[in-house]
């Protein structure tokens, strides 16, 4: 993002500032707070709000389809051979309706691998996030 040169760091002060704004305005910075959480039932709750965020999402999604495909394919068929015209457009290169939602679902598999890495506080606490 941006310029090459430019390093920025986000110090725990820095972190914490932010996520005060962002709840200012309504915003909940979840994964910085999970990281910033000091016990496990701060942990816990962090992790029940972004399942319900993810689910969210995919509500939204299977609407913004459901709409969407009144007026266009979603899913090409089994045999489409996708553009050869060198355009690297993802809806181009692909065969179904993801590429429209490539930033979300790239994001939540981030997301997912972040707090799969995560040391549990508790022994025996299943995984939240699938």
């Amino acid at each position: 993002f941006g310029d090459s040169s430019t390093i920025t760091v986000n110090t725990p002060n820095d972190l914490r500032k932010a996520a005060k704004k962002l709840k200012e305005i309504g915003v909940k910075p979840e994964i910085e707070a999970f990281d910033l959480a000091i016990n496990a039932d701060e942990e816990m709750k962090i992790l029940f709000e972004l399942q319900e965020l993810i689910q969210k999402f995919g509500t939204f999604r299977q609407e913004f389809e459901k709409v969407y495909s009144q007026s266009r394919i979603l899913n090409k068929p089994e045999n489409y051979i996708l553009d050869q015209d060198h355009h690297n457009h993802p809806a181009n290169q692909s065969v179904n309706f993801d590429w429209q939602f490539i930033s979300e679902i790239l994001f939540l598999e981030k997301v997912n691998r972040h707090f799969k890495t995560k040391t549990v506080w508790q022994e025996g606490t299943n995984t939240i996030l699938n």
